[in-house]
């Protein structure tokens, strides 16, 4: 098993208010799902930003996520969809979680309580859980964990990512 999930795993758990995510590749698999469906009916916020299918690079990635997406929403989970030309001309003033194309995200992040921030190789799929070599530090920094907090924010907002909802 991961050492890093197990360690994310573990700092998400003890979440008290919030729980931002991002995952080029994400595909949280039938646990990972219900963990953070869990903390979202426990009141907490979870937020995931994955690439749009228009701006992933692996289709069949997204369509891995793409089975999770209802259930996640109708579990309060918020999920944000990168846009394939994100980011504006002031983009280069402040941290920027896409490529340097700035046509994919890129950055694998979580931030738990503007507390905790995690920043490693780590996709939250089955793949880097299960097969790959990941890496990564969790972090007890407040001002790291609000600097990445406040990148994640701009790029989940317009227009450089769409809020999915059901219709």
């Amino acid at each position: 098993p991961s050492l890093v999930l197990g360690s994310l795993m573990q700092v998400v758990g003890q979440a008290s208010s919030e729980v931002l995510v991002v995952s080029p590749y994400f595909v949280p698999g039938k646990q990972g799902a219900a963990n953070l469906i869990e903390s979202a009916q426990r009141g907490i916020r979870v937020a995931v930003l994955t690439n749009s299918l228009a701006a992933t690079d692996i289709v069949a990635v997204h369509v891995g996520y793409a089975r999770y997406r209802r259930e996640l929403l109708r579990g309060g989970v918020e999920l944000y969809a990168m846009q394939r030309r994100a980011g504006h001309a002031a983009a280069d003033d402040h941290i920027s979680l896409t490529s340097s194309s700035r046509a994919t995200l890129h950055t694998k992040a979580l931030i738990v309580d503007r507390r905790w921030a995690f920043v490693g190789s780590m996709n939250l799929d089955p793949r880097s859980a299960n097969l790959n070599t990941e890496m990564g530090v969790i972090i007890d920094s407040p001002g790291l964990a609000r600097e990445v907090a406040a990148a994640m924010e701009r790029d989940m907002s317009a227009p450089n990512a769409w809020r999915v909802t059901l219709d």
